[in-house]
This record gives structure tokens, C-alpha cells and sequence, in this order.
């Protein structure tokens, strides 16, 4: 993969039962690459995401690739966003094998403004994200998404951190094959320095993690709801490194 005069590049990657794959910005989007687990061996060529059953915005991907190994169904979730549309598009593999022939089946949810820097992770009731798109929490239907159908995404937004300009709250992501107690909820974290967040009013000696919990239901959506947050103190810590909305 080359990364040349592309800034930034956005490395991501995971691991697969069989392979790693990773990804990285390049000048027309997100490339990919396949790589052997045991040997290294880099497996195929590689390739931008866009070709992957692209279509419509799809194909004219933009970048800031996500690579997610669903441990549960052992299929491949690849994602990135579009140029010139406010669109995600996520591509899932039919197969944990990707040395041979795969198919590819593209879904793509349009947000309401541009949903920039999407961070996804993996549950039994949903593909969660997390965006900077006016503090965007998002649940694609991942057992449709699975079964090749028609899938719907259910748009929720938390609080505004004052002070901050870069709103994004991580999704927890699923790891290994045990999964959560059925029914639980999906989960998003961010932090809260509350010497920046909490001007005039803020603890000197710990600052905060703040917990939400977003219950779908897919069949009635609008029974989905968002919770939280609940705070968990932590040691005190200063989020201003580099100027808080600085590159």
C-alpha cells in the first residue's frame, strides 16, 4: 500500500481468523490490502474499496477506511465515506476466507451533514458508529446486513461538549466470540476534561468518562432508545495538548 502525498493516511487494519487486513488513505479513496496470517504474504493485490460492489456515491469513495473482523458471523466489514455526498458505505464479505473468490454485498446510509471521521464496532443487534456529524451515534441492522437484505440505519445524538469542536463518541467493539448477555445494550464512550468542558464549575482533582447505552429495536424503531451518560471518574487530566481543535 502507498500512502504518498496523502495526509493523513488513516492506518487501520484487524485480524481475521485466516488473514490481516489493513487500509489507508490514498488520493482516490481507501485502499485495502490482504495479507496472509502465517506466512505474511501479501494475498492478491491491492485495491480500493470503491471496487468492492460500488455503486451510486459508492463509487466515488473519499477515505477514512474502517476494517472490522465480525467474530461472531467470521465475515469481513470494510467501510468508508464518500466524496461529494454525506454517505457511509460498508462492504461485508461473504466469507472469512478472503484468498479466493468473495463476494461483496454494499450497503449505504446517507447522513444528515457529512460524517466525518466514523468509528464503528461491532455488536450482536448492530454495527454501532460514532461520528463527528452534529454528535452522530448510529446503529446499522446487522442481522439484516448479514442475511443480504434491505437494512435500515437509526440515527441518535448525544450532548454537545462545550469548548470542544471535534464531537465523536466511540462505540465499544466486540472482541472475540463470547458475546454480551443477550439484550445488552450497545455502548458509546468519550472523555470529559472538565476544565475545558465544565469552565467555572470543574473538579481540580479527577476528570471523567462518560458511558451512554443505545437499546435498539429494530422491528419498532421507535422504541430504540439513547441513555446517559453516566460519569466514571478518573484521574485528572488535561486534553488541551496541541490546541483543542488543532491538527
Amino acid at each position: 500500500i502507498s500512502s504518498a502525498a496523502v495526509s493523513p493516511n488513516d492506518p487501520t487494519g484487524d485480524i481475521g481468523t485466516l488473514q490481516v487486513v489493513t487500509s489507508i488513505n490514498s488520493a482516490s479513496g481507501a485502499q485495502f490490502a490482504i495479507y496472509d496470517k502465517v506466512t505474511g504474504n501479501q494475498v492478491g493485490t491491492s485495491a480500493l474499496m470503491e471496487t468492492l460492489a460500488a455503486g451510486g456515491s459508492c463509487a466515488a469513495g473519499l477515505g477514512d477506511p474502517i476494517i472490522l473482523f465480525d467474530e461472531l458471523a467470521s465475515r469481513w466489514v470494510l467501510a468508508e465515506f464518500t466524496d461529494g455526498a454525506n454517505v457511509l458505505c460498508v462492504y461485508l464479505s461473504n466469507t472469512a476466507d478472503l484468498s479466493g473468490t468473495v463476494t461483496w454485498t454494499r450497503y449505504s446510509f446517507t447522513l444528515p451533514t457529512f460524517p466525518d471521521y466514523p468509528k464503528y464496532g461491532m455488536w450482536p443487534d448492530a454495527y454501532y458508529v460514532g461520528a463527528n456529524e452534529n454528535n452522530g451515534l448510529y446503529a446499522m441492522d446487522r442481522q439484516k446486513m448479514l442475511a443480504g437484505q434491505a437494512a435500515t440505519l437509526q440515527r441518535f445524538s448525544n450532548s454537545v461538549l462545550s469548548g470542544f469542536g471535534f464531537q465523536m463518541s466511540q462505540p465499544a467493539d466486540l472482541a472475540g466470540t463470547t458475546p454480551p448477555p443477550a439484550g445488552s445494550p450497545g455502548i458509546f464512550m468519550r472523555h470529559r476534561d472538565d476544565e475545558v468542558h465544565n469552565a467555572g464549575s470543574n473538579n481540580p482533582n479527577e476528570d471523567y468518562l462518560e458511558m451512554f447505552e443505545l437499546r435498539i429495536d429494530s422491528t419498532t424503531p421507535a422504541n430504540s432508545a439513547l441513555t446517559g451518560p453516566a460519569s466514571i471518574a478518573m484521574p485528572e487530566f488535561s486534553s488541551n495538548s496541541n490546541g483543542l481543535s488543532a491538527f
